[in-house]
């Protein structure tokens, strides 16, 4: 299910890893020696079906937290919902330099070049391991005061102070799951991270119901209780993508500082700041919408951050066809092929808005239902109603806005996707959101009008970039 190429056979013999399996061999390689429609379409359709079960898979662990600190109450879920925000701005960025190993990977791949890819590999690991270092020291010694600094209120601190801390604490488990997840996405493996967000979500749901509901354990953890079990189930997940890549050809020969290239770490850098960048941008436009929520209030602040979770299902298909074409598309590059990479990103578009009419439709039509399996108060309900529903008409451009960035990223066009984003954030959502919501007066309902915004902007940036063909003569 992953690594396979022609290539493979020497790099495992040196390694002592087993050979691969010749029949998963052929159908990997054959990745880049799609010929016609029908082969393409089975071929994207491999990669993808992982992605897609797996980010689904990730949207219920979120679900599930959500719907577990929804029993809380209100300012339980205010407090989550502010610590996240703060661990997703530090996070996002450091998580986004592997971007950067799975297009160098992929184009690795592509070319048979496996002695690059565990280059890039360990490259990327110690630069996931150093960064999530300092994110650990930062939220475990300032929790408190970059919680007062977002805008929360004492009560909100109060309760969400071990919850930061904690995950702090344990977050380098998440960051080593997203790298490792698209080293081995960019060598065709999109198996593995679902198979580790399933272990996941199966660790976040059972261990969050006990403690939460103080079946086992000691009572009164409240949000501390979901922490404990997505910070068991982030370990767990990351313990077997370990081990997935130590019997991988990606896994380095050797671990020394010294015998790293730098020439491998300037690539990642090179390919995977931009992307980091754009997170980075991303994750600082969201903390400003969520400082801008919570002065409507603890219920405006509940109903702002519940209306994201449905809104997360419209977006499985569309990243998980994203992350299939991001890994063809780089090997397509890879093996000099750039009409095939284009083939597949159009494919993917295609894929992707088949798969989101559905779900639009569905929230179109029954916004407070879907809101009622998050919580049972009425008032956060009725204030994420209107927007849910809005929100159900212009996801249907995550199509494009998903799709093309992702297969641009893998193409290791990540500084015209970190320019786009920016326009689409800082230009757009942030202007329009803030806006609306106190200039217009519509609270919540303008915030999310924003990110309206941002798709539109988003998808039409990612147009024009793909159609001028820029992408495709890359040199990474």
């Amino acid at each position: 299910m992953g690594f396979l190429s022609k290539g493979h056979q020497t790099i495992t013999d040196r390694t002592g890893h087993s050979p691969p399996n010749p029949s998963k061999a052929a159908a990997q390689h054959s990745l880049v020696e799609a010929e016609s429609t029908r082969t393409l379409w089975l071929r994207l359709g491999n990669l993808a079906w992982p992605a897609i079960l797996g980010n689904a898979i990730y949207s219920a662990v979120f679900m599930i937290e959500t719907a577990l600190i929804g029993r809380l109450g209100a300012e339980s879920m205010s407090a989550a919902g502010v610590a996240n925000e703060l661990s997703y701005f530090v996070i996002a960025p450091i998580s986004a330099f592997s971007v950067g190993g799975l297009a160098l990977v992929a184009r690795a791949t592509g070319r048979n070049d496996f002695a690059d890819a565990q280059q890039v590999a360990r490259a990327v690991l110690l630069l996931s391991l150093t960064l999530g270092l300092v994110f650990m020291v930062l939220m475990l010694t300032s929790a408190e005061q970059l919680l007062f600094l977002i805008g929360a209120d004492a009560g909100v601190v109060a309760i969400g102070v071990p919850y930061a801390q904690w995950f702090g604490a344990i977050h380098i488990g998440s960051i080593f799951m997203l790298s490792i997840s698209n080293l081995v996405r960019g060598a065709g493996d999109t198996r593995s991270p679902m198979v580790a967000v399933i272990l996941q979500a199966s660790i976040t749901g059972v261990i969050g119901y006990l403690l939460i509901f103080n079946v086992v354990g000691p009572s009164g953890l409240g949000v501390l209780a979901i922490a404990v079990a997505g910070g068991l189930a982030r370990i767990v997940g990351c313990g077997y993508l370990l081990f997935v890549l130590r019997r991988s050809p990606l896994w380095p020969e050797s671990w020394r500082i010294e015998g790293l290239e730098l020439g491998a770490l300037r690539r990642v850098v090179k390919t995977g700041g931009p992307a980091a960048l754009e997170e980075a941008l991303k994750a600082g436009g969201k903390l400003i919408l969520g400082i801008a929520a919570i002065q409507f209030g603890a219920v405006a602040y509940a109903a702002y951050r519940i209306v994201g979770v449905p809104i997360s299902i419209t977006f499985l298909a569309t990243v998980g066809m994203g992350m299939a074409a991001a890994t063809a598309v780089g090997q397509c590059l890879g093996a000099n092929r750039p009409q095939l990479a284009q083939r597949y990103a159009v494919a993917a578009v295609l894929g992707g808005f088949a798969c989101t009419v559905g779900p639009g439709v569905v929230i179109l039509m029954i916004p407070s239902q879907l809101l009622g399996v998050f919580t049972t108060d009425l008032d956060v309900i009725r204030a994420g109603e209107g927007p849910l529903r809005m929100l159900g008409a212009a996801v249907m451009f995550n199509a494009v806005g998903n799709v093309l960035p992702a297969a641009l990223r893998g193409a290791g066009d990540t500084r015209a996707m970190m320019m786009v984003g920016f326009v689409a954030i800082w230009i757009a959502r942030l202007p329009v959101a803030l806006l609306l919501a106190f200039g217009g007066g519509l609270g919540i309902m303008g915030l999310w009008m924003g990110h309206a915004a941002e798709i539109i902007v988003r998808s039409g940036g990612a147009y024009v970039r793909f159609r001028s063909g820029k992408w495709q003569h890359l040199r990474l």
